[in-house]
């Protein structure tokens, strides 16, 4: 093989001198550059689904380059393409969807939603991590003593939590209406869903891809509520799936059912009729 100033260099010192520049291998160059056209569009159209560091790609560049031309191509190739999943599995992590939100709320009232999320976790785990926390939590202890995983959260400041966010966030989850508490006939203002807010719209987007939450969008919108049966601590713990306590967008659904949960049992306690139950 021949330089541009005619000098000949034999074909086995050519790989010596491929990372140096692509010009002085022109004979894999169109090789080279259909295989970096085609690694680059399968990593653009994962970058969404996976959080990576993006320096491996020009790493794993510069290692092809060094390795990638020599006497037998397609072993080359083959070793790679096995360095590249390697080194893939190895920098990336799970990328929960925030596409969803994006689209369905503003950068203030998304801010909203951290700090509801963020107030949820630590009233109900302190700064233990939330999905140990909810796993290791005797779910059914509570449930016999009359409780739930929401009991947890001081009322009090979950009021505080309502005026520290925007108007415009809390509407578009929350609505007060007027329930009616028997024996006594009371009216009184309640906490209910708003199931025309942009928090629905976020549900059912999500819903199209987690059959669970579109299930759960599904009766908020029939019922205008947001009603205990709806979400199980069973299901929660055993459906991973669908539950996955990592994931923000499940944190957040989790923190603004239980936090409803927990303004119905508590805003009007008063007025509700608590029945116990009689043993012969």
């Amino acid at each position: 093989m021949s330089s541009p100033n005619g000098v000949y260099y034999p074909q086995h010192t050519v790989s010596r001198y491929v990372n140096a520049s692509l010009l002085l291998i022109p004979y894999h160059r169109p090789l080279l550059i259909a295989f970096f056209c085609l690694f680059f569009y399968i990593w653009s159209g994962l970058h969404e689904l996976l959080r990576c560091d993006f320096n491996i790609f020009f790493g794993f560049f510069r290692t092809f380059l060094y390795l990638g031309v020599g006497h037998n191509m397609k072993k080359t190739l083959l070793h790679t393409i096995l360095l590249l999943i390697l080194l893939w599995f190895s920098s990336c992590k799970t990328q929960y969807s925030n596409a969803e939100l994006n689209e369905n709320f503003t950068a203030e009232q998304i801010a909203d939603l951290k700090k509801i999320t963020d107030f949820f976790k630590t009233e109900t785990c302190g700064n233990m991590d939330f999905a140990k926390c909810y796993k290791q939590t005797n779910h059914d202890s509570l449930q016999a003593e009359g409780k739930g995983f929401w009991t947890k959260i001081d009322f009090e400041k979950q009021k505080e939590l309502y005026e520290r966010i925007s108007p415009s966030t809390f509407d578009e989850i929350w609505m007060y209406c007027e329930s009616t508490y028997y024996p006594s006939e009371t009216k009184a203002k309640n906490l209910c869903a708003n199931a025309t807010g942009n928090y629905q719209k976020f549900l059912a987007d999500l819903g199209k891809s987690n059959p669970r939450i579109a299930k759960y969008a599904e009766r908020i919108e029939a019922s205008g509520d947001y009603n205990g049966l709806d979400i199980q601590y069973w299901e929660v713990i055993k459906d991973k799936k669908s539950f996955d306590l990592n994931d923000p967008n499940i944190q957040l659904i989790l923190a603004i059912h239980y936090l409803s949960m927990n303004d119905n049992a508590t805003r009007n306690a008063d007025l509700i009729e608590r029945k116990k139950v009689k043993f012969n």
